[in-house]
């Protein structure tokens, strides 16, 4: 299609797995003007994966249009999703005035077993949300589990990381690193021993003295 880099959906092996590559400059911008309602850049990675593990290793990817990736894309679910030592950034860079995320997961669809494991995700200071993984989406009433962090990385943004309402997740040695919220979380239900988020480490950023203080 045209509204993306790639659109990864390839069923015809049961597991797969990207790595070593540097993406950059990708996706498509958005038809419609800026100032209407509907301005939205286009993604520049889909990833829907149909069966066995899908695996994004290594990786470099910065500067797209909208997303750096957004899993799963509309309408399909995804399972068994691991990111493992990608550095993405820059996402939205290069569709000017526009501000985005570097990696957007069940946006619509439920996602079961996703593992984020030392990746790096950066963005400026008060742009958009760095990483926003909502587990539970209104629109289709679906519920996501398992989500695992260990070892990230996630600098700058309004919000580090947005963890939404997943049922059961584990996080561990990462680094939140920004100025107005590090770390947001949103627990569904009563599953206690389903979830575990500690060991962490959260660097809160001043103002600079060039932002100042207005008065009057």
């Amino acid at each position: 299609g045209g509204d993306r880099g790639f659109h990864w959906t390839d069923s015809s092996t049961w597991d797969a797995e990207m790595y070593g590559c540097i993406i950059h400059d990708f996706g498509y911008p958005h038809a419609v003007p800026a100032s209407t309602p509907h301005y939205q850049p286009q993604i520049g990675i889909g990833l829907s994966p149909l069966g066995g593990i899908r695996r994004l290793t290594d990786n470099m990817i910065f500067h797209s249009y909208g997303y750096n990736i957004q899993l799963p894309v509309w309408s399909e679910g995804a399972h068994s999703i691991v990111l493992e030592g990608n550095v993405l950034f820059a996402a939205g860079m290069k569709q000017p005035g526009w501000a985005t995320a570097n990696f957007v997961a069940d946006w619509h669809q439920p996602i079961f077993r996703m593992s984020l494991i030392d990746n790096v995700f950066h963005l400026p200071v008060d742009r958009t949300d760095n990483v926003q993984s909502i587990g539970y989406t209104e629109l289709m009433r679906t519920q996501s589990g398992e989500l695992v962090l260990r070892g990230n990385v996630f600098d700058g943004g309004m919000r580090a990381g947005h963890f939404g309402t997943w049922n059961s997740y584990e996080s561990s040695d990462n680094t939140f690193r920004s100025r107005r919220i590090l770390a947001a979380l949103y627990p569904w239900g009563d599953l206690s021993d389903a979830r575990s988020w500690d060991h962490n480490r959260y660097l809160a950023l001043r103002p600079s003295p060039a932002e100042g203080t207005k008065e009057g």
